[in-house]
């Protein structure tokens, strides 16, 4: 049984651990194609029996206004509702809606049920589509998606089959309106399932961390940036253009074939039978047609295939079945003929129009396809069907709606389609053209394998930027491009050696031995550098044949350090056993050597290698006497991610001239790399600096386990390393899914606003006697420090770019974006965040938040001097060394001698800031005084503090005689 699952996983090509969530997905698919499809044949038979298909314009106009009302309010809900509960909301208002058109229909025996019914057929395909398309996204990472969203989504074709077959069994049994107590079981089924999936995969259910390594500034500049001209793209215009006309043409040829259908099985009963079968018949033409030759036609034949396929198609059919009316006397030739037309439209349009459609926003910018795909779908779709169901009621008004006219009608949106297609054929070329310019494409793209796809990707591979040349390459590996085997060979003989040494490498990836004679002219071409020649030793050992290892063990003693350095790689990774004994004598030798170039290629080769297991030379190196020795080693570390390097490596951190180095190294080290930093952190409580640079590093990891240990290192009392580790918690757009989490945030961010509180009534108090402006703008910067915290606790509860965008606007100098924030905050805060965190935010002076706040934060007024010494001597982390700088400075300048008891107690602060300033202080207030305390702080052993100690001293009367 396992053998045979495991020839049956390779052949669906499912990698392992895929298979329980490709058995989950396709069953969610199939449960929701089995609701489609019995709600669609309900719906149209039920339609058709009480009305006339004169009507059907209505339907298409009712349901495109449907659309584009629950579109904008999923679009809503989206913002506000976490993307799992989201989901099951879905299912479950679906499961409650039909369930009420069914009691609808039970209770009222009249038309209206039936016209309600149908209105509602798209917008139920259009929500169960944005739901299972919206949850694979999230459960596939890219690589997965290409190979495995074709065979999940075809559980719904599977569906479709079975669905349509069993409809002519159960309509003698139960009636037509009673399937959709079928309708009602598969959404119960699809709500058991994503309950199962939610509960099974919780961290695919919260923001993909793979999108946060780009910059998120940038990207939100770029995004503002882009959407100015969202409809004034002439381009975007023609997709909905093309995708209007589509939806047209749909319409037409579903107006006529409903009439012939009507006309052809007048009873309800009847008719629902045959909209089963010939369902399900749609069902295995789409399922044979998608899964044998729609990719290999598309791929083959490119855009030009894609997007004249479908009109082209349906305009032959269109002409065929006029002949047919014209010739032949009978209905019955024209019925099968448009029914014809019907099953072409219907397969053509899921296997190959759609995945055209598709395609052509891949030109766009990255942060734009998804904006311009949801304009065209929510908002031009929905208008081009108010247009065509307009079209037809106007035009039913003049002329009767006969079959040869509705095919010239048909013929003549064709011909606008096959017109637009061809534009937009020739300015996809174009925009794919300038995005490999400017190398906007981005990841996840799918490329034709046309020659017209080769030939404009060809072009740009003859560029003389290399960076175009190698993002090219980067396209062609990511959409695993038929020519990249032609390709790479021919790159080896580019001008530019950057773009051949990273073809080399790609060569050695994909393991493409088909180049190994090209390798292995570019290694003996002694005209070539040897970082180059170098490079070709690593990739022939990787991908060559025979005795290739006898022809490299001879490079070991060249005299060229980059070929001693590509043959020792090469023979310690890819040699086998007689590669390792061959190399692993002079590596060694390396490492003994008493040059320290030797020692550092040693340990640069360790790197190269990356085998894990190969680390216990670099344990001797670290401690190298060579500081280029030991930093190579640091970073050989991270690359071979071997866990008992990591407490080395991180102990580097400390060290100023290695700390660079470290952190490549624990940046490089992946997952296996966070326990230690855990451990690390914990244990360096006093050393900010380390935790500090350990909370940043593990905004870069983003797993389970680095999210987990940086909750529970929000506890730290410092406030720039709580600060750090939000930042990244946002970086790693980490959401708290679990109550307890949620609480704790909320705890935290009750804390960061009680600290701002207690900042507000320092100024209100030090208000009242205006001599302290320093100290006063360093808790105005210590206030917009807490309140930038607040905005990064924000972005986890309610989404990084949103609450980024709402930022940006409220510390913007412009009052009137300010003001749009602190409304868009209302709107959109939870009440127990909104009650304590709109009176700090809000544009009104000091005393009114603190009046607002005095429930939760009581105000209780001191004097001026009085809260000039509590800032001094008050403990808090919540006071910056900063501002009791400032404080201690003013009062030295101002000579407030009450104040001295607090001067004196900051003598003794463990900050040597501090410390330097109140002796300052002191010897403004009573330097003659200062003779019974400055013995001490002259042996200080922090040097600024000791160096004022020893000028005090000299130049204070009254301190020399100590």
């Amino acid at each position: 049984m396992a053998l045979l699952l495991d020839k049956l996983s390779h052949l669906l090509n499912i990698h392992q651990g895929e298979g329980r969530l490709v058995l989950l997905l396709f069953g969610f698919s199939f449960s929701l194609g089995f609701a489609v499809v019995f709600y669609e044949t309900t719906a149209f038979s039920l339609f058709l029996t009480h009305y006339n298909v004169e009507q059907m314009p209505y339907v298409y106009m009712g349901a495109a206004i449907l659309i584009m009302l629950f579109g904008t309010l999923y679009a809503r809900l989206e913002e506000r509702i976490n993307f799992d509960h989201l989901l099951l909301l879905t299912i479950s208002l679906l499961i409650v809606g039909i369930t009420l058109l069914l009691l609808y229909k039970q209770l009222d025996s009249g038309t209206m049920p039936a016209l309600v019914i149908a209105l509602c057929s798209d917008m139920i395909a259009m929500l169960t589509g944005l739901v299972f398309w919206s949850l694979s996204g999230r459960l596939l990472n890219i690589r997965q998606a290409k190979r495995l969203f074709s065979l999940v989504s075809t559980g719904e074709v599977v569906a479709g089959i079975i669905g349509g077959l069993l409809v002519p069994i159960l309509i003698p049994l139960f009636g037509t309106s009673k399937l959709l107590l079928v309708v009602v079981f598969s959404f119960a089924f699809c709500l058991a399932l994503l309950n199962h999936i939610v509960r099974d995969f919780p961290d695919a259910m919260r923001v993909d961390n793979a999108m946060i390594s780009e910059d998120e500034d940038r990207e939100l500049a770029e995004n503002e940036r882009i959407g100015d001209f969202t409809w004034h793209n002439p381009y975007l215009l023609m997709i909905g253009a093309l995708a209007s006309l589509s939806l047209i043409g749909y319409y037409f040829v579903d107006y006529l074939f409903y009439s012939l259908a009507e006309e052809r099985y007048p009873s309800e009963e009847e008719l629902a039978s045959f909209l089963g079968l010939f369902f399900a018949f749609i069902g295995v033409v789409n399922l044979l047609f998608k899964s044998v030759l729609s990719g290999r036609l598309l791929n083959t034949h490119g855009m030009t295939l894609g997007l004249l396929f479908l009109p082209v198609m349906v305009g032959l059919s269109g002409l065929a079945a006029i002949a047919s009316g014209w010739f032949d006397e009978t209905v019955l030739m024209l019925f099968w003929f448009v029914a014809g037309i019907k099953l072409i439209d219907a397969v053509s349009r899921v296997a190959i129009d759609e995945p055209s459609v598709v395609i052509l926003y891949q030109p766009l910018p990255v942060g734009y396809r998804m904006r311009a795909q949801t304009l065209i779908e929510s908002i031009g779709e929905p208008v081009a069907a108010l247009f065509g169901g307009g079209g037809l009621l106007l035009l039913g008004q003049h002329w009767e709606l006969s079959p040869p006219i509705m095919l010239v009608m048909i013929l003549a949106v064709v011909t606008l389609w096959i017109t637009v297609g061809l534009v937009l054929r020739r300015d996809y070329w174009q925009m794919l053209g300038n995005a490999l310019s400017k190398r906007t494409l981005g990841e996840g793209i799918h490329l034709t394998h046309d020659a017209s796809s080769l030939s404009i990707l060809s072009e740009h591979l003859k560029s003389d930027h290399v960076g175009e040349v190698i993002y090219v390459l980067n396209v062609l590996e990511e959409a695993q491009h038929s020519s990249l085997a032609d390709v790479l060979p021919q790159m080896l003989s580019h001008q530019a050696i950057e773009v051949r040494i990273d073809a080399l490498h790609r060569i050695e990836r994909l393991g493409m031995t088909s180049a190994e004679p090209d390798v292995k002219r570019l290694l003996y071409n002694h005209m070539e550098s040897t970082q180059l020649r170098g490079t070709a030793l690593r990739t022939l050992a990787a991908i060559g044949s025979g005795d290739i290892i006898e022809e490299i063990i001879p490079y070991l003693s060249s005299g060229e350090a980059e070929l001693r350095r590509g043959a020792m790689v090469a023979l310690l990774r890819s040699g086998g056993i007689d590669g390792i004994l061959a190399a692993g004598e002079y590596f060694y030798h390396l490492v003994r050597s008493n040059r320290a170039p030797d020692r550092q290629l040693a340990a640069d080769v360790l790197g190269e290698v990356g085998v894990k297991n190969f680390y216990r030379p670099l344990l001797m190196l670290f401690r190298d006497p060579a500081l280029e020795v030991r930093r190579t080693s640091l970073i050989a570390a991270g690359r071979l991610q071997n866990p008992r390097l990591w407490p080395e490596v991180i102990e580097a951190l400390s060290r100023g001239n290695l700390r660079r180095d470290a952190e490549i190294a624990l940046l490089l080290g992946g997952e296996s790399v966070v326990p230690e930093l855990r451990r690390a952190f914990f244990n360096n409580k006093g050393n900010i600096d380390i935790q500090l640079r350990i909370a940043r590093i593990c905004g870069h990891h983003c797993t389970e386990a680095a999210t987990s240990f940086m909750l529970d290192a929000l506890k730290a009392t410092n406030q720039q390393v709580r600060m750090q580790i939000l930042r990244s918690l946002v970086r790693c757009h980490y959401h708290p899914q679990e109550r307890e989490l949620r609480q704790r945030l909320h705890l935290e961010m009750l804390r960061e606003t009680q600290y701002a509180a207690w900042i507000l009534h320092n100024k209100l108090d030090l208000a009242k006697r205006p001599i302290y402006p320093l100290l006063t703008a360093a808790l105005d910067e210590k206030l917009h420090q807490l309140l930038e915290r607040l905005f990064q606790l924000l972005m986890l509860f309610y989404g990084v770019r949103r609450v980024k965008q709402l930022q940006a606007n409220y510390f913007s100098p412009q009052a009137d974006k300010r003001a749009y924030a602190i409304e868009m905050l209302d709107g959109l805060l939870e009440r127990r965040h909104k009650s304590h965190l709109l009176p700090l935010l809000d544009d009104i002076p000091d005393d009114q938040r603190v009046e607002m706040l005095n429930d939760l934060f009581p105000y209780n007024a001191l004097a001026p001097e009085q809260r000039i010494a509590d800032i001094i001597v008050n403990p808090s982390e919540t006071i910056s060394f900063w501002s009791r700088c400032c404080a201690l400075y003013e009062v030295g300048q101002h000579n407030e001698r009450r104040l001295y008891p607090a001067v004196v107690t900051a003598l003794r602060s463990p900050n040597n800031y501090i410390r330097e300033t109140a002796l300052w202080t002191l010897a403004q207030l009573r330097p003659h005084t200062l003779h019974e305390r400055i013995s001490p702080l002259m042996a200080d052993p922090a040097v600024n503090v000791a160096r004022v100690a020893h000028y005090i001293h000299r130049t204070t009367p009254g301190t020399t005689g100590t």
